[in-house]
């Protein structure tokens, strides 16, 4: 697995295999490419690919503008052991798009071919991954999990998934916690270059075009104004919290599938470290409708606890973690903004899904006391 300064390749019969080079689009995914690189770790040994069939998949469950593709493979002599399909997850192909998620990219792209190799069940095999921060592409060929099961973010989680969810969190955060292997990825910066009073100030506007007739409740918007107006402060905030884990940044139901042992979490884009904490208030707060989040709660937040203890975690207690979990909504508040500001929302299943985003996150702001200075 490769971080790439990629040059474009020969073209017609002149074209040579080289790993400085990798696809920029789905029509340059061919089957000599694959063979290439599925050489190594991956079982192929001396077989070579033979043809490959992409099709485009996941079209209405991701914001970012890039492109998903099942690969079915053909090999040129039977071989057991090698995949038979793989998800290719692209860049996107519009150069604003593309810019605007070149960190989000790189920052995948180095998870993958660093720390996601070493966090065992919680994430999807990668068999290659490559970035090129000149051209602002990317690409990563992941295991096919199609036979796992997800569940549909818009009529969120259930009682029994959000245990598996908050018990397969404590379990990866408990694996790299305080870890000093984390530094390769930062801390929880994603946003820090952004202009955040600018963004906060383009929300209403954004929110109305989007979901007309929506009303931010007060209590969100005296949220919203200690966090974006104050954003270096709050991020910093962020940064400095400890204890440090892996975190993902994005932790949403989409972003997790079922299998029968422990989640599979999908999508690093905006892995860092940080308090693993802020995994589990993203989750709860985004994935749940408000009415079961407010009965399981406090439960869920002992659950995730115990776990840590019971994977050996010392010198974090419970109200520490209680703590930490409110706190967890700086989090979910920016990405909901930035994400209805910059994202492509416009298709009828997105503005559902941003609705009931909206519905939730507000619901949370109601139910706690989230003051500015504690979130500075």
């Amino acid at each position: 697995m490769l971080m790439e300064n990629a040059q474009k390749p020969p073209v017609g019969d002149d074209l040579t295999l080289d790993q400085s080079w990798f696809p920029d689009s789905v029509a340059a995914i061919s089957a000599e490419w694959l063979s290439h690189v599925l050489q190594g770790d991956s079982g192929l040994g001396a077989a070579c690919v033979r043809s490959v069939q992409c099709t485009r998949i996941g079209e209405e469950t991701g914001f970012m503008g890039g492109g998903l593709y099942r690969l079915a493979l053909k090999y040129d002599r039977p071989i057991s052991g090698v995949p038979q399909s793989l998800v290719a997850k692209l860049s996107p192909s519009d150069a604003t798009k593309r810019d605007l998620l070149r960190h989000a990219n790189q920052r995948e792209v180095e998870f993958y071919a660093d720390l996601g190799g070493r966090s065992g069940r919680f994430v999807p095999r990668c068999y290659y991954a490559g970035f090129d921060f000149r051209r602002g592409t990317s690409i990563l060929l992941l295991e096919d999990l199609s036979a796992l099961r997800s569940v549909p973010f818009v009529g969120g989680c259930g009682r029994g998934d959000a245990e598996t969810v908050v018990q397969g969190l404590a379990d990866f955060h408990a694996l790299w916690w305080e870890n000093p292997d984390l530094a390769a990825i930062g801390a929880a910066t994603v946003l820090a270059d952004l202009d955040l009073a600018a963004q906060w100030a383009r929300y209403p506007a954004a929110l109305a075009e989007l979901l007309p007739g929506a009303n931010l409740p007060e209590r969100m918007v005296e949220i919203g104004n200690a966090i974006f107006f104050d954003g270096c402060r709050v991020s910093r905030a962020i940064v400095e919290a400890t204890p440090h884990s892996c975190l993902h940044g994005d932790m949403q139901l989409d972003n997790a599938l079922f299998g029968v042992d422990a989640p599979i979490f999908l999508d690093w884009q905006t892995a860092s470290k940080g308090p693993g904490v802020f995994d589990l208030g993203y989750f709860l707060i985004s994935s749940l409708d408000p009415v079961l989040r407010r009965d399981i709660e406090a439960a869920m937040i002992a659950l995730y606890h115990g776990r840590l203890v019971q994977q050996g975690v010392a010198d974090y207690d419970l109200d520490q973690c209680r703590a930490g979990y409110v706190h967890s909504v700086v989090g979910k508040f920016l990405m909901t903004v930035m994400a209805t500001v910059n994202l492509d929302n416009s298709s009828a299943g997105k503005r559902q899904w941003r609705q009931a985003d909206l519905t939730r996150l507000a619901a949370f702001c109601e139910d706690h006391d989230i003051t500015a200075g504690a979130l500075h």
